[in-house]
């Protein structure tokens, strides 16, 4: 289970369920950005969630508190058609206060369309 909150016709709306099944409140069609707390993910759960970032296009910016990709290759993620390979590498990271921890690191992945050069 986990819980979403986001903006929805101009209100926040928190949706609790199962991710690789959400509910129907919890549609990500028009996010552009999201936080995931993956800290207690697995590989397979973090390929669910790669899989929800590919089928969502309109996502620029995804805040973790894992990597998406522990193992990050350009070349080999492409190959395998990860969804990690449609955002900027390695991404930017910051140290925040948490309540489980006395602190944790925070990654900021941002997709490179959205990216001005």
């Amino acid at each position: 289970n986990y819980h979403t909150v986001f903006w929805k016709n101009d209100r926040v709306v928190i949706a609790q369920g199962d991710l690789q099944c959400p509910p129907s409140e919890a549609d990500l069609s028009d996010a552009t950005v999201l936080f995931i707390n993956n800290v207690c993910f697995d590989p397979a759960l973090m390929q669910v969630v790669m899989g929800i970032l590919d089928e969502h296009p309109k996502i620029r910016r995804v805040v973790t508190l894992r990597k998406l990709c522990e193992r990050h290759r350009e070349r080999r993620c492409a190959a395998k058609g990860y969804a990690c390979c449609h955002f900027i590498h390695p991404p930017p990271e910051t140290c925040v206060s948490v309540s489980w921890a006395h602190d944790t690191t925070a990654f900021l992945y941002i997709r490179k369309q959205f990216v001005s050069m």
